[in-house]
């Protein structure tokens, strides 16, 4: 009701200004064509008075004064018009900016109301989670097998309890302005290690990688930076690669750049989306009818990451389906 509200208001001002912006430059104008008139007018009478007093003005003279009263008044006319024109070319032009700054508040608003939404069920969910497998293996005698399965789905469990609270802190931190040290690092070795970490976070057979690393590949970056980057696209990838989970990851070097490549095969982003993904708490849907778990802020933090390594990050679809994230990094 409050947002009908402002709305409402704001579009009813929008109306008032233009409409008293086109009267008054009506009003200017149509005084300003009595005026003239009034000034041919008291011309003419000139003239009569001058002849019935006997005297024989010139009509060039008078024909010169006339066309001057003309002139005049078409300068002024064009005068006003353009007034108004520029007038009302910047009043759309704040109209413009300050209605999509409305609209970027509203969806800025929905988008926190969804990250509120969602961050409450992701951190109660793991602990949920984590509380029944405890309670689960302190309340019964199970087989060695069947108790290294529900430690292997806690430790799932508190890894991506973990992942939420870095993603919520690294977000402060960077809308902070909190700056990361840089260092010549090899990605590469830093690629590996961060795949290995994630494939033990599942049990064997649960989804099916494909890797190519170029080895020796170094950049002057931040390695905690990049572990989140890596973790952030991964997670995503398993999150939308449907039942058949599929992760394939690429790091090679391109001229002065490397080009680090995560795709998937799952249901991939349309191209409206693409425009939306990197902005921070966007998550496609509502949280009301999302299936997927997220807080709106990886992609987010992806893309200021990149950017603060000085490279860029960018989304394509993949073929037969799915996405490609691409990043590209300047090497040493």
């Amino acid at each position: 009701m409050e947002r009908i509200s402002v709305k409402t208001v704001f579009w009813f001002l929008v109306i008032y200004l233009i409409s008293s912006l086109l009267w008054w430059t009506f009003e200017h104008l149509r005084s300003n064509e009595m005026m003239f008139e009034l000034q041919k007018e008291q011309l003419q009478l000139q003239w009569k008075f001058e002849i019935e007093n006997g005297n024989h003005p010139s009509p060039l003279l008078w024909k010169e004064k006339e066309v001057e009263i003309e002139e005049r008044r078409i300068r002024r006319t064009i005068m006003f018009i353009t007034e108004g024109v520029v007038f009302l070319g910047f009043l759309l032009w704040g109209i413009f900016h300050l209605a999509n700054s409305f609209v970027q508040s509203i969806a800025l608003k929905r988008r926190q109301n969804n990250f509120l939404l969602s961050v409450t069920h992701e951190f109660k969910t793991p602990l949920a989670g984590i509380k029944l497998l405890n309670q689960t293996l302190l309340k019964r005698e199970l087989q060695p097998d069947l108790q290294r399965e529900l430690l292997l789905k806690s430790n799932h469990e508190v890894a991506r309890l973990s992942t939420l609270i870095d993603q919520v802190l690294e977000a402060a931190r960077l809308d902070a302005s909190f700056q990361l040290e840089k260092e010549r690092i090899n990605l590469s070795t830093i690629v590996a290690e961060t795949l290995e970490g994630f494939s033990e976070r599942f049990a064997e057979g649960e989804f099916e990688m494909e890797k190519k690393i170029q080895s020796g590949i170094f950049i002057f970056g931040n390695e905690m930076a990049i572990r989140s980057i890596l973790s952030n696209l991964l997670d995503n990838a398993m999150k939308y690669s449907g039942e058949k989970k599929f992760v394939g990851i690429s790091l090679e070097t391109m001229g002065d750049h490397c080009l680090l490549k995560i795709f998937d095969e799952g249901i991939g982003i349309s191209e409206e989306e693409k425009v939306k993904l990197f902005q921070m708490f966007y998550r496609i849907g509502s949280e009301e009818t999302r299936s997927t778990q997220g807080t709106g802020l990886g992609l987010y933090l992806v893309h200021r990451l990149v950017k603060f390594l000085g490279g860029s990050v960018e989304v394509r679809n993949n073929s037969p389906k799915g996405s490609i994230f691409e990043i590209r990094l300047p090497k040493v």
